[in-house]
């Protein structure tokens, strides 16, 4: 990671895990985390990974549940302004290198308005990059307007969120009016989007956005798709607002994909991607849980197989037509190993930014984006109905998919467990039988 001497460290996320799983009275039990647990675990980073903070970065970001102090967290989380107030010191510290001034994304963070703002790099020829923040009315308005500018716009999907409605019951409906911004957000969001001159937009937040077809409860599994109309708003705020080149950034699932959609409004149709990486420090590959704990576990090899296969066998069977098929592999595009993104923007100038995906064995995903390609159409407007590339998803199809997914994890989760148990009885019952015969013989002889 090093190597790159990259200009910017944008964090997506789940920076830490503020919250835990343990055991209490015999059962699992999820802990939320403390301001004191969140700022230890900043430290822990700051202190002891050798990787961070990247000596030539600027360092800024968003947070997700886990930094936010509380899993599938929403807006009623009462520590929200401390772990904001955690997230934004932990970068001000890696930081430190650069002098880095106060600006009002911080100040609206440690309010506890949510951990969202902008920042632009401009990438002028043989020349530094160049960052700018946001002013005190949004969009740096000190920004050149030119082809080597670059605008990214980190959103909070936790501070402001409602929340999702207690139970396991999987129903979508359930999602229905459900906000994921709020409105102050929301409006801040849709009028700087508008002012961007910038010749790529990236736009992330820790929640995917095109994803689709996944679990249908908002407890067990978060994304843009449960809340439909916060979905809906955000991808025409996007494509209404007149930027140039948009692109999603997303993370928290574990894995990296890469993601397409075709929209379409009235007359118009354009592309839009968006590119998940997560995590550096765990992913379905190694087993998801984050407690180094965990991977002391007798069984945690088969964990590691059996999170590895699931994943690897989702990509088969169900109906993630939103998943971007490689032109030149006809590979799905997705990785489940240690990940993160790189974007490249040397030839931003000439109409293209190459992203990449990392992992311990090199390049996962690559994608060159011609920036024409996902530009505006002139005359565009209305509102965007936006359904996967390779065609939307069949009642029957996902069916399917389900039934193939979750016998996979009756047999090989529980199957296990069942045949301890089965073997355990069938034991049992062999012992008493030969006890019982045992007995009845000693009685015949007496008998006799």
């Amino acid at each position: 990671m090093n190597s790159h001497n990259a200009s910017a460290f944008v964090w997506g996320g789940d920076a830490v895990y503020g919250d835990r799983l343990v055991v209490k009275d015999g059962k699992p039990t999820r802990v939320t985390a403390t301001e004191s647990r969140l700022k230890s675990l900043y430290s822990q980073i700051l202190e002891e990974n050798p990787y961070y903070p990247l000596p030539t970065a600027y360092h800024f970001g968003t947070i997700d549940d886990h930094d936010y102090g509380k899993n599938n967290g929403d807006k009623n989380f009462p520590l929200k302004a401390q772990s904001a107030s955690a997230f934004i010191d932990f970068i001000d510290t890696s930081n430190e290198h650069l002098n880095v001034v106060e600006d009002v994304a911080k100040q609206r963070a440690k309010a506890g308005e949510g951990v969202y703002g902008v920042k632009v790099f401009a990438y002028p020829l043989n020349s530094p990059p160049v960052a700018y923040n946001e002013d005190a009315n949004g969009y740096p308005s000190s920004v050149p307007s030119s082809n080597n500018t670059v605008a990214i716009f980190y959103l909070d999907c936790r501070s402001n969120k409602d929340p999702w409605p207690k139970g396991f019951d999987f129903s979508l409906e359930k999602g229905i009016g459900l906000d994921m911004l709020g409105e102050k957000q929301w409006t801040w969001f849709e009028e700087n989007l508008r002012k961007s001159n910038a010749r790529v937009n990236i736009v992330m937040n820790g929640l995917q956005v095109l994803s689709q077809s996944r679990v249908p409860n908002g407890n067990l599994a978060e994304d843009w798709e449960k809340f439909p109309q916060s979905k809906t708003r955000l991808l025409n705020s996007v494509m209404n607002s007149g930027v140039k080149a948009p692109i999603l950034l997303t993370g928290d699932v574990h894995m990296s994909q890469l993601l397409r959609v075709t929209c379409t409004a009235q007359s118009s149709v354009r592309t839009l991607y968006e590119l998940t990486t997560s995590g550096i420090t765990h992913s379905w590959s190694t087993f998801f849980s984050p407690q180094p704990e965990h991977r002391e576990f007798w069984f945690y090899p088969y964990m590691c197989f059996l999170s590895s296969t699931f994943m690897h066998l989702s990509h088969i069977v169900m109906p993630w037509n939103e998943v971007n098929v490689d032109e030149k592999t006809g590979q799905k595009d997705y990785s489940i190993e240690l990940n993160y993104a790189k974007f490249d923007f040397a030839e931003i100038e000439k109409g293209r930014v190459l992203a990449e995906v990392m992992t311990p064995d090199g390049v996962a995903i690559s994608k060159t984006f011609q920036l024409n390609d996902i530009d505006p159409v002139v005359g565009e407007g209305g509102e965007y109905d936006c359904q996967p590339y390779r065609g939307s998803v069949s009642n029957l199809h996902l069916i399917v998919g389900y039934f193939f997914t979750v016998g996979f994890l009756l047999v090989f989760a529980l199957g296990p467990v069942l045949s301890v148990i089965g073997g355990g009885l069938y034991v049992l019952w062999r012992v008493v039988a030969k006890v019982t015969k045992m007995v009845r013989r000693e009685g015949k002889d007496k008998i006799e």
